[in-house]
């Protein structure tokens, strides 16, 4: 079968690699099928029916803009470009605004994924099948099936990054420039990190393909929409990138030896992929010096560089100012899971089995997600942040009058206006919305006397959160004093998991007079 034999390095920049036997390759595609297997029921028990958690509201308010106008408005006002956004607000107008409805967009985006990379990723099968299957029963993937936002969808848009990249420099043409520009504006125009691995391919062709440039410079002008929408945007997010605004934390050398865990998502297999690719590097590397004349590095090596480069500069970034967190790496991981399956092939040439058996253990380990997502759910970080069960609760007793209070640098630099409309979105999607006023209080004050004097009204609640792990929390300094609420009158839950609180209050209304 042609397909079975990759092309040679001659031809289009493809490594060579060894020949296998059908019954070896027969036994990958069974191990895939059942890693696309266990890998989509992960995903479609991940959570589905969880609370719709803090981040959410925001997509799920977004999707609920009456007008095309106000949709854009909202856009200009987030950190994240448009397209996931208005996919999800055409599709919101169709399927309604239930929590199964507006994560099934990031749901079919998953499952799509290994799916694309089966059927288009590569020439040779036996790679194909590879990176497929690590991409099936990749752990981090799993969360991300279920949640309304952004980041399902990029990690399909960043695996159709890596083919057209691939393809480009394999075979060098406009088209196929073409085709990786478009792929590319919709990942920035998605996720603004995205910028991180684009511009990284970008000058790997130029340096790796010089010589195509001048045939395939004219797609360039396929960034203009990229370029068009960042203008209007830039405003807001350079006020947004602002001193004291950021909430996540410098990330600290010691913390790089986490790294391989939060890649894969499991201590042993982040290990075990990471220790055998970097000593398959160094005996590529060892081979190639000792080698009387270097070859160029093929163009698979090429893709797969260029997502452990894209990484670098994140974690390097996020070393230097707080910048980062672990779900920033999902469009930098199709291209490293590529280079994962690199070397399974690679693995061919000791022995056929050595990839079905890293894929073996990876579905095993693929297991326990899946019975922590079935026995033990309230372990999803979404039960213990999120405004919906505060709201429900809140809800019972009618209020007319909400305060919020989000205790945390984003919220302090957020718009009140939008931030109301999240704050309100649970009351006013169960038909008893509420008039919502934000919390306006000094940087270093204390928010428990302003939150009770500001809930005296007979009909008022509030809601406070903060996270006690990120810096710049009043909460930190000042926690909910919960007796002093009860002293006043108001009846709390904290509906938060450390280390973040959720302090929702009403006020007890006043007994009847007979």
């Amino acid at each position: 079968m042609h397909h079975h034999h990759i092309m040679a390095a001659s031809d289009e920049g493809f490594i060579s690699t060894p020949p296998h036997r059908l019954s070896d390759t027969r036994i990958m595609t069974w191990l895939v099928l059942a890693a696309i297997l266990v890998g989509s029921i992960n995903r479609i028990v991940a959570g589905m029916d969880a609370p719709i958690w803090f981040d959410e509201t925001f997509s799920a308010v977004i999707a609920s803009q009456a007008k095309f106008g106000d949709l854009v408005r909202w856009c200009l006002n987030e950190l994240g470009g448009p397209v996931y956004y208005m996919l999800l607000w055409a599709w919101e107008k169709l399927a309604g605004d239930s929590g199964l409805a507006l994560r099934l967009p990031s749901l079919g985006a998953s499952l799509a994924a290994p799916v694309l990379i089966l059927f288009a990723g590569h020439p040779d099968w036996r790679t194909r099948l590879c990176w497929s299957g690590v991409c099936a029963v990749w752990i981090p993937g799993f969360a991300i099936a279920t949640e309304a936002r952004s980041y399902a969808l990029l990690f399909l848009l960043a695996t159709a990054q890596s083919i057209a990249f691939l393809r480009l420099l394999s075979a060098p043409s406009l088209r196929r420039a073409g085709i990786w520009v478009a792929v590319t504006d919709a990942i920035i125009l998605t996720h603004y990190f995205g910028l991180f691995i684009s511009a990284i391919q970008g000058m790997i062709f130029l340096i790796a393909r010089r010589r195509s440039v001048t045939a395939t410079w004219p797609a360039l002008l396929g960034f203009a929409p990229v370029i068009v929408w960042m203008l209007f945007h830039m405003s807001f997010l350079a006020r947004l990138s602002g001193a004291g605004v950021a909430w996540q934390s410098v990330v600290p050398p010691r913390a790089l030896w986490f790294v391989p865990e939060l890649l894969f998502g499991s201590l042993a297999v982040g290990y075990i992929l990471c220790a055998g690719m970097a000593v398959g590097a160094i005996v590529a590397c060892g081979s190639r010096l000792l080698g009387a004349s270097a070859p160029p590095l093929s163009s698979e090596a090429l893709v797969a560089i260029s997502g452990w480069l894209a990484l670098a500069v994140l974690l390097g970034l996020a070393m230097v100012r707080p910048s980062f967190t672990p779900r920033y790496a999902t469009m930098v991981m199709p291209a490293i899971l590529f280079g994962v399956a690199l070397w399974m092939r690679g693995l061919d040439r000791w022995t056929p089995y050595g990839a079905p058996i890293i894929l073996a253990m990876m579905i095993a380990i693929a297991f326990g997600p899946l019975r922590d997502r079935l026995y033990v759910p309230e372990l999803d970080h979404r039960y213990g942040f999120n405004l919906m069960q505060p709201s429900a609760w809140l809800a019972k007793e009618s209020p007319s009058h909400l305060m919020f209070l989000w205790d945390n640098p984003t919220g302090t630099a957020s718009d009140p206006a939008r931030l109301a409309e999240v704050a309100g979105y649970f009351f006013q999607r169960e038909g008893r919305p509420v008039e919502v006023e934000i919390a306006q209080l000094p940087a270093a004050a204390d928010p428990n006397p302003y939150l009770i004097e500001h809930a005296a009204r007979q009909d008022a609640a509030l809601i406070w959160i903060y996270d006690r792990n990120v810096s710049s929390t009043r909460g930190r300094t000042y926690p909910a004093d919960l007796r002093s609420f009860a002293r006043a009158g108001l009846v709390c839950r904290d509906f938060g998991r450390l280390p973040t609180t959720i302090i929702a209050c009403y006020r007890k209304r006043a007994p009847a007079r007979r």
